[in-house]
């Protein structure tokens, strides 16, 4: 599993990359042998001079064997966004195991036994 961290325009602090770190790792242990790369980009937007700056976190999983999941989190606060963003990708990860999970043992069941199938067919 490997970890990209882009920052472009804004600055992370030592406190932050490391809650980042702590999130992101505590969200994908159980996962670490399905992933093949975690790319968390993290921007300030400036949407609004009256409200100050939002935070940006753009977080794509590839997994391995399976299609790329791509998540979107945005705050107020660095942290509250790299938080958010660490759950839902880990529950989207969560979700398309599970998917994939399912269609591999629908799949086997299917080719296992068929009640279409003839009885001289199926084994």
């Amino acid at each position: 599993m490997t970890t990209i961290i882009r920052c472009p325009d804004f600055s992370l602090t030592s406190a932050l990359r490391t809650h980042l770190g702590y999130r992101f790792a505590h969200a994908f242990k159980n996962f670490r042998n399905r992933t093949s790369l975690i790319e968390v980009s993290v921007r300030s937007l400036y949407q609004d001079a009256r409200h100050g700056e939002d935070v940006h976190v753009h977080v794509k999983v590839e997994l391995d064997g399976m299609e790329s999941i791509v998540i979107t989190a945005v705050s107020h606060d660095a942290y509250i966004a790299l938080s958010i963003a660490a759950r839902r990708a880990r529950r989207a990860v969560k979700r398309a195991i599970r998917r994939h999970e399912r269609i591999e043992q629908r799949g086997l069941r299917l080719l296992a036994y068929s009640p279409r199938r003839l009885a001289y067919d199926s084994g």
